[in-house]
C-alpha cells in the first residue's frame, strides 16, 4: 500500500486506470466497503492519508520492469494531478 499525500486515491486510481494499472483503495478483504482501513486507523494513520492509500497486489509474473513502468506512471500521475491542482489556486 502506499498514498501521496494531498492527493486522493480515487483520483491516482482513475490515472492508473487509464494506464491499464490495476490498484484498489481498498484493502483486499474489504471489498465494497467504504470505511477507512481499520489497521491503518489504529496505527494512527491520519484519515486523509488513509482515503488517500492504494492497494496494488504483486504476484510470481510481476518483473522488475512491471514495477519500473508502474513507479514511472504514479510519478506522472502526481505530477499531473499536482499540476492540475497548482494551476486552479
Amino acid at each position: 500500500s502506499f498514498a501521496v499525500e494531498g492527493i486522493s486515491g480515487q483520483s491516482m486510481l482513475v490515472r492508473l486506470d487509464v494506464e491499464e494499472i490495476s490498484v484498489s483503495t481498498g484493502t483486499a478483504c474489504s471489498s465494497g466497503v467504504t470505511q477507512p482501513s481499520e489497521v491503518l486507523t489504529a496505527l494512527g494513520v491520519p484519515e486523509d492519508i488513509i482515503e488517500g492509500t492504494l492497494r496494488i497486489s504483486l504476484g510470481r509474473g510481476t518483473s522488475e520492469e512491471d514495477m519500473k513502468r508502474v513507479l514511472k506512471v504514479v510519478c506522472g500521475a502526481v505530477e499531473s494531478i499536482r499540476g492540475r491542482a497548482t494551476a486552479t489556486t
